[in-house]
């Protein structure tokens, strides 16, 4: 498990690092008031890789929305319920995690949506 996750930080740093040097991590979602915010999303805003991991993520997920081989209601159903896990965890490394499976399933959708949509 330490193993586990240990690359998938090493996988977080890589990202950071290729982002250009003006790049804004932070979603726009962290600019509001944070003391209404959950405890997994004070984390994300106060962390520089997990908010680049937050934006590739919103990436992902809205360009799968546009195939039409996606449910996209179902989609959006799914995203909410891991939108409630995401909000209940404070633990950078558990964040790390869940945000790292959430991206490989959301990506890998959309590799098949692809696929799906080529003559």
């Amino acid at each position: 498990m330490l193993k586990r996750i240990a690359f998938q930080m090493l996988a977080g740093s890589l990202l950071a690092m290729a982002m250009p040097s003006d790049y804004c991590p932070q979603p726009p979602w962290c600019s509001g008031d944070r003391s209404r915010m959950s405890p997994g999303e004070r984390t994300v805003c106060s962390d520089e890789i997990l908010s680049i991991e937050d934006n590739l993520l919103s990436s992902v997920y809205r360009n799968l929305q546009f195939y039409p081989t996606v449910d996209v209601d179902a989609l959006r159903r799914e995203q909410k319920a891991w939108l409630r896990i995401r909000n209940r965890l404070a633990d950078r490394d558990d964040l790390m995690l869940l945000y790292l499976q959430r991206i490989e399933i959301l990506a890998r959708r959309l590799a098949e949506a692809r696929e799906r949509r080529l003559p």
